[in-house]
């Protein structure tokens, strides 16, 4: 029988829900150069320059040889090595490896716009990250090289697009102005290395 005396029996104890869950984190929408430009012997440059001069040559469409188009924006090291290369927004590693001409690569799909990124001409295995790591904007993912073989001066090679194909100059967009390359050795973009 139901003794309606008797103290009902405890719940079993459970914990009480979180009343004020905390939402998922936002995406970093942070943004920083590739290199550490306060180095010396980083340069990278902005128009207008002399036609036919290796600046020229190292911005996006700039000729190359054989008619080829640059596809690429060039930011040169000096001749220094060991400078270190970083992740301009957060996302996740797509492919780390030897790719032909292009040398060591690292590319990153962004988690926080629709563009893919590619870091060419790194030094072989100097990559931080692998195949389907998450990065975040501003970390380490390499060193700038010389790959494949030394075939180019020390100098990190960006590309820029929203298909991860990286098809060429026509399919691409202008890294330079991604960067915010504002002058010569100038851009808005803050220094990774001073995070």
């Amino acid at each position: 029988s139901i003794n309606p005396d008797r103290e009902p029996d405890p719940e079993e104890n459970v914990p009480d829900p979180d009343p004020d869950p905390s939402p998922d984190p936002p995406d970093d929408d942070d943004m920083y150069f590739p290199v550490d430009y306060s180095k010396g012997g980083i340069n990278f440059w902005y128009p207008p320059y002399t036609k036919g001069s290796v600046q020229e040559a190292m911005d996006f469409g700039g000729p190359r040889s054989g008619g080829r188009i640059h596809a690429g924006y060039d930011i040169g090291g000096g001749g220094v090595k060991g400078h270190k290369v970083y992740a301009i927004r957060s996302g996740t590693v797509t492919f780390v490896g030897n790719e032909g001409t292009r040398g060591f690569v690292i590319r990153i799909k962004h988690s926080t716009d629709d563009k893919h990124t590619m870091y060419m001409h790194l030094v072989v295995n100097s990559n931080t990250v692998k195949k389907g790591d998450t990065v975040k904007a501003g970390q380490q993912i390499g060193v700038m090289g010389d790959t494949p073989n030394g075939m180019y001066s020390i100098h990190l090679h960006v590309e820029l697009d929203t298909t991860g194909k990286f098809e060429g100059y026509s399919k691409q967009l202008n890294p330079r102005e991604y960067l915010q390359v504002t002058g010569n050795n100038k851009t808005n973009l803050p220094n990774p290395a001073k995070k």
